[in-house]
């Protein structure tokens, strides 16, 4: 019954504060691109070439899956 009347406190405060995201630090916008099997291999000098200044690597998928593009 506690963990039950805990669990409903927390929603409740959860509920009433709001949520705010903090501003970007500037203006500057990079333009990426997401790295994980799917996209097979990836010619990085040109992706650069490209204007690709960031990449978004998936790791893996919950805690027993790795990626295999993951540590290229």
């Amino acid at each position: 019954m506690l963990s039950l009347m805990l669990c409903t406190g927390t929603l409740a405060f959860a509920a009433a504060v709001p949520a705010r995201a903090l501003p970007p630090s500037d203006n500057e916008v990079f333009s990426g691109m997401d790295v994980s099997e799917y996209q097979g291999d990836i010619d990085f000098e040109h992706a650069a070439e490209d204007g690709i200044r960031a990449v978004y690597v998936r790791a893996g998928v919950g805690s027993s899956y790795i990626d295999p593009y993951f540590h290229e």
